[in-house]
């Protein structure tokens, strides 16, 4: 090797900080070389852990309890609470993303998008106003202690 490789492959700090923070200046502003789209596909063992979270606390009640009517509407509430919470864990956890990435001269650009459907985040907003309502109700019935 000789001197100008040496240079270029140095390990000098100062060296090392000026290329990043050029780098970091010059990403954002500088012209698109190539560019790419990529929309990984849902695992289907995350798919399986969603819908056993979903279903099997409601078999387990459903198998363990003597069926009768105030058992039914027990059994039926955990059915529903188990399903919004498995559609939460969905839509947060393994939700499905598009990566955009952006080649340039000094580096890579990329963006993530979150692909969560509107009605989600509506029914989001909805059932935190609807806990904050029942908070207030509480604590004007109950008190501080609520």
């Amino acid at each position: 090797m000789d001197m100008d490789e040496m240079d270029f492959y140095s390990l000098d700090e100062q060296a090392i900080k000026q290329e990043i923070a050029y780098k970091k200046e010059r990403l954002p502003i500088e012209d698109i070389l190539f560019s790419w789209v990529c929309t990984p596909k849902r695992l289907f063992g995350e798919e399986v852990l969603v819908f056993g979270m979903m279903i099997i606390p409601s078999l387990i009640v459903a198998l363990l309890v003597p069926p009768t009517i105030e058992d039914f509407v027990v059994w039926f509430g955990i059915t529903i609470v188990m399903v919004l919470l498995g559609l939460y864990l969905r839509f947060t956890e393994f939700q499905p993303k598009t990566y955009r990435y952006e080649l340039t001269k000094v580096g890579i650009r990329y963006t993530i998008e979150e692909n969560v459907h509107e009605n989600f985040y509506k029914f989001s907003r909805a059932g935190g106003k609807l806990a904050a309502f029942v908070s207030v109700i509480a604590v004007i019935f109950l008190g501080p202690l609520a």
